[in-house]
């Protein structure tokens, strides 16, 4: 019998849902169910937790938020990436739902989204979450008339190749998790990583401070030990002379440096 037709019926839908829990770009996977036993999908087994989701609703007027609350234990897996900050990558969520002894093909997706935070209560955890619909109707300026330039370094609009800007070498110290030593970054003159990135571990962290072969990350390493190799690329802080004088990319320079700084808005004529 067809998935709608079983979903439908008063008597004959015996439902199980299974999540998906996925770090992007990481390869990382998380694979639970609510239910009491098991669950195999796709060749994969997804392990009983306990786990208690919100009704979700899609909304379509452009001000709802289309979001789904889950109620976790608080020792799930994935919720060591939310112990200290936000991952620096996305954790993607899709819930699947069928009814007990169907097939894979009549299999449905309730929910495709990410998780936007946790927060703890007790034993317990909540997962918020926006849905896929509720990301796309977000809108805001995508420039502003402004000093600095609006593109970010490395995008396409700045047209920088990363990996022509990359430092890449073994760790050989980390301290309180934002400090890290490499040797490699002792090639560059101090400041030429500031406002750059890290790449450790599939995860990206924001250089805030460059000296000799020792940076400072925005936030604390997740998961990353010495000896293990880096990459890190070339800092930008958005104006013209170092988009000229370091990158010779001025002419991709999104930026009003010459703008007048008296607000007439403000001020008045």
């Amino acid at each position: 019998m067809a998935y709608d037709a079983i979903e439908a019926s008063p008597y004959l839908g015996r439902p199980e849902e299974f999540y998906l829990f996925e770090l992007a770009g990481s390869g990382l996977q998380y694979r639970y169910t609510p239910m009491r036993l098991p669950v195999s999908y796709q060749g994969f087994e997804y392990t009983p937790k306990a786990i208690e989701r919100g009704s979700y609703t899609f909304k379509k007027d452009a001000t709802s938020n289309d979001s789904l609350r889950i109620e976790v234990q608080s020792d799930l897996a994935i919720l060591e990436h939310y112990k200290v900050l936000v991952p620096a990558k996305t954790m993607k969520l899709r819930i699947f739902r069928r009814h007990r002894g169907d097939s894979d093909l009549n299999t449905s997706v309730v929910f495709h989204g990410r998780v936007r935070g946790v927060v703890w209560e007790g034993a317990k955890a909540v997962v918020e979450c926006d849905s896929m619909n509720s990301i796309a109707k977000r809108g805001g300026l995508t420039m502003n008339f402004q000093v600095p330039c609006n593109n970010f370094i490395y995008d396409s609009n700045c047209r920088l190749q990363s990996g022509d800007w990359k430092l890449q070498g073994t760790l050989t110290g980390i301290s309180n998790g934002v400090t890290v030593t490499c040797p490699a970054f002792a090639a560059k003159p101090d400041g030429w990583l500031k406002y750059g990135f890290l790449e450790a571990n599939g995860a990206y962290y924001m250089i805030v401070a460059h000296v000799g072969q020792t940076v400072t990350l925005l936030h604390g390493l997740e998961g990353v030990s010495v000896g293990e190799t880096v990459s890190a690329y070339a800092g930008c802080d958005q104006t013209l002379e170092t988009c000229y004088t370091k990158f010779g990319n001025h002419l991709n320079h999104l930026g009003f440096t010459w703008s007048p700084a008296k607000n007439l808005f403000e001020s008045g004529i």
